[in-house]
């Protein structure tokens, strides 16, 4: 372990001044942007997208259904950040597995906006969720899982 550690801590040591800062993309990705709003209601039905106002409701956020192939239609929930939406990064997380909801993700303090209490009847925000400083995004996948709708792949 010790080695391991040497080894990955040389280069900050021989070069500190090029690797206190990580280069940023020309174009990164950001925020909530005209674009995002016009994909999410290029998928909109008479299901989605939706305000919400549960969870974290200090923030805004929307969820509803974006059409895949045929019948399936997988459902998301978006949190926009805390801190500045439109110059924040988004993130869109799909839960591992295959076949797990994102949802247990979003409630469960997992990185996720809110945590469900033990109960099961109230949430308190988590003030240590990945949408303190970026736009968060979930997704149930693949159809039949969670939300989502449509025939099972």
């Amino acid at each position: 372990m010790r080695i391991f550690l040497t080894m990955m801590l040389v280069p900050y040591v021989v070069t500190p001044g090029k690797a206190t800062t990580l280069p940023r993309h020309p174009r990164p990705f950001l925020g909530v942007t005209d674009d995002l709003v016009t994909a999410l209601r290029a998928g909109e039905s008479r299901d989605g997208p939706a305000p919400s106002s549960i969870c974290d409701n200090t923030v805004v956020q929307y969820h509803g259904y974006l059409p895949g192939q045929g019948d399936t239609r997988l459902f998301y929930w978006f949190f926009e950040s805390r801190h500045n939406p439109r110059d924040s990064p988004t993130v869109i997380y799909f839960q591992g597995g295959p076949g797990g909801s994102s949802l247990f993700s979003a409630v469960s303090g997992n990185g996720g906006p809110c945590i469900v209490d033990d109960i099961g009847n109230n949430t308190s925000i988590n003030k240590y969720s990945w949408n303190t400083h970026a736009n968060v995004m979930y997704f149930d996948q693949p159809a039949g899982v969670g939300f989502s709708r449509g025939p099972i792949p």
